[in-house]
């Protein structure tokens, strides 16, 4: 909790593979913290042979109707 809001993931979905690639569909992207972030990758190496490669994030937001969208960065 930051700021006391909470992170919420939504989904994720794999976009690419290789390097494998995911999409984490979260409503604020600005929440995820680095800790967080290492803490899903080695749960992800835990379940999966993702031995020796880069796991790479993309963050997407909830987006808010009638506001202007910002692309948002990883």
């Amino acid at each position: 909790m930051i700021w006391g809001k909470r992170l919420r993931i939504y989904y994720l979905t794999q976009a690419e593979v290789s390097p494998p690639k995911f999409i984490l569909f979260v409503n604020k992207p600005d929440l995820m913290t680095d800790t967080y972030k290492k803490y899903l990758i080695n749960r992800l190496r835990d379940e999966f042979p993702f031995t020796g490669c880069p796991l790479l994030f993309e963050l997407r937001g909830k987006k808010l109707s009638g506001l202007p969208t910002v692309p948002v960065d990883a």
